[in-house]
């Protein structure tokens, strides 16, 4: 199944951080109450007029700062179809995919304003701006979250059996079986 998101553009600079997505002042409300002051320090209308499927388009360094897994959360929570930026910070990024955001690197943000309509084909990895014609390409990320370049490093260094994997500690923590491990054994296997 193809997947194709449609909705309207909200451009942001570069550096947009987790404490801006989830103000820390806001943290032990609910997720509704922080979701209300995302963003609200750079755009205070944000919050109360993004519509569903909308986009957040950003340059680089988005997400960066804390672990806080709550600034990917209020996103999904207000509807946000996904975040197209220049680059991001790496915990945002699987955060983003742990809830099911897609992060989408795009090299041609610029071309991108606050307003414009844009329909992003997840499988394709076109980008096309409806208001201006352009159409663009993003990264394109595997099914488990992974860049082609990730998928390789980790086949390097992960073990190539299921026995090994139950085995398998990395620093301090044992890996623990799941779906996703699933799906990267599988790609190890067919890439074999």
């Amino acid at each position: 199944m193809i997947e194709i998101l449609t909705g309207r553009a909200w451009k942001f600079g570069d550096d947009i951080n987790t404490d801006l997505l989830a103000p820390g002042v806001y943290m032990k409300g609910s997720l509704k109450e922080l979701a209300s002051h995302c963003l609200e320090s750079v755009d205070p209308l944000f919050a109360g007029s993004v519509k569903s499927n909308d986009f957040v388009v950003a340059g680089r360094n988005f997400g960066l700062g804390s672990s806080r897994e709550q600034a990917a959360f209020v996103l999904n929570y207000l509807g946000v179809a996904a975040v197209i930026a220049l680059s991001f910070g790496g915990i945002f990024y699987r955060n983003a995919f742990n809830c099911g955001l897609p992060a989408i690197t795009c090299s041609s943000v610029e071309e991108i304003e606050t307003g414009h309509r844009l329909e992003v084909n997840l499988e394709s990895g076109t980008i096309v701006n409806l208001d201006t014609a352009k159409k663009m390409k993003q990264e394109l990320v595997k099914d488990c979250g992974l860049t082609e370049e990730e998928a390789v490093e980790l086949i390097n260094i992960c073990p190539k059996t299921m026995s090994e994997l139950r085995s398998f500690t990395f620093g301090w923590k044992k890996l623990i079986l799941s779906e996703t491990l699933e799906k990267i054994l599988k790609i190890i296997k067919d890439n074999s």
